[in-house]
């Protein structure tokens, strides 16, 4: 992010997911503003758009609080795109990338994994979800660093 004000997250959309970039180019999951002038202005912004209009369809141009983002390196000063492909590693985009589960954990063509989107995920039964591979193996190196898991559960796979 560096000197920026704002940082947001592209989709990175794989072709067999183009379909949906409808949706926006940028994805929600991870968005951070610095306390100055362009980011305070952006969230301001970006609050009253949600407020006036946010609901889960396309309609005019928007859809939910994700298509407002579309414009925000012109919109406004200060925004810096991530870039690093270990950062928003998510279902629609995963096989742009080569994904390895090495000894030093995962790599996203060839950088470390620094976090996974967890779309669309299901508690089963005891409290646990499904978990991609390649997440269960970040979720274990988090664990053994401190991370806490919801409820003190630790992810896992299907039936096991």
């Amino acid at each position: 992010m560096g000197d920026a004000s704002v940082l947001i997250t592209p989709h990175n959309y794989a072709a067999e997911y183009s379909h949906l970039e409808v949706s926006g180019i940028y994805c929600v999951q991870f968005v951070t503003f610095r306390r100055d002038k362009w980011g305070t202005t952006a969230l301001d912004w970006w609050r009253d758009r949600c407020i006036e209009w946010c609901f889960g369809r396309l309609e005019d141009g928007k859809f939910g609080d994700q298509k407002y983002l579309d414009d925000w390196p012109e919109r406004f000063e200060g925004v810096h795109v991530l870039r690093h492909p270990g950062a928003g590693l998510a279902p629609w985009n995963a096989t742009r990338f080569v994904v390895r589960d090495g000894p030093d954990g995962v790599t996203v063509d060839g950088v470390p994994l620094v976090f996974f989107h967890f779309h669309q995920v299901d508690l089963l039964d005891r409290g646990l979800w499904p978990v991609p591979a390649c997440a269960r193996r970040c979720a274990a190196r988090d664990s053994r660093a401190g991370a806490r898991f919801p409820s003190g559960h630790r992810p896992t796979t299907l039936g096991g």
